[in-house]
């Protein structure tokens, strides 16, 4: 069974492993599109990823727990364990492991993946702009206080902004993007109108992107174009 190939508004030029699935096993977000896709089963590990064979051709970039979220309740200590032993077997990839709740990370930082592995978060906006946007997932401000702690033991990060939404002010939310130290920023956008979200104006998120280049690399998805 081969990797597959990220498409859609994911991440363009990567590969993806999901490892993960079923129904609810993650459910943080409203705007979210992957549970009309997923199994009405229970939460399982999804073998045939375990079984696809990394160790043959070029280095590539992976994203894992495409689908789910790796720190969700529906996952076990142990059931990270695993996801992260099997990925750091295969060092000559580079992991992407992305969560909304990056501080449950921090029991695994002593993990050998992290020499060949990114932690990765998500901050829509600046604001807590209600469970009706936002989710149930861990506050932006809790995200930022792992995503230092994280950047301070040495693991590389990045962090993505999406789906974008409306925030205080650019200096506002590009400081808060700073204090995760990412190594780059995605920005990205609503773009399947799941939900109505509210969004910043053009000039504000070409402002965002001006003020986080600041400091470090920003990516525009393909979804965030319209702003461009």
């Amino acid at each position: 069974m081969p990797l597959r190939y990220s498409s859609g508004n994911m991440y363009e030029g990567i590969w993806t492993l999901s490892l993960f699935g079923g129904q609810g096993s993650c459910g943080w977000c409203p705007w979210c599109f992957k549970d009309r896709y997923k199994t009405r089963s229970k939460h399982h590990f999804i073998e045939e990823d375990f079984n696809i064979d990394l160790s043959v051709g070029e280095p590539k970039t992976i994203f894992i727990c495409e689908g789910t979220d790796i720190c969700s309740g529906a996952l076990s200590d142990q059931d990270i364990t695993r996801i992260l032993d099997h990925c750091h077997q295969y060092p000559r990839h580079t992991f992407w492991v992305q969560s909304k709740n990056p501080g449950r990370l921090l029991s695994f930082s002593g993990h050998g993946i992290w020499e060949h592995a990114y932690i990765g978060t998500t901050l829509e906006s600046d604001l807590e702009l209600g469970s009706q946007y936002m989710g149930y997932a861990p506050s932006r401000a809790d995200r930022v206080m792992a995503m230092q702690t994280i950047a301070a033991s040495g693991i590389k990060t990045y962090t993505t902004l999406e789906p974008l939404m409306k925030f205080s002010s650019t200096e506002n939310f590009a400081a808060m993007v700073k204090q995760c130290h990412p190594e780059f920023v995605f920005i990205g956008r609503e773009s399947m109108r799941r939900l109505e979200l509210p969004e910043p104006f053009r000039y504000e998120v070409f402002a965002l992107r001006a003020e986080i280049e600041k400091f470090t690399r920003v990516i525009m998805k393909e979804n965030a174009q319209v702003w461009m």
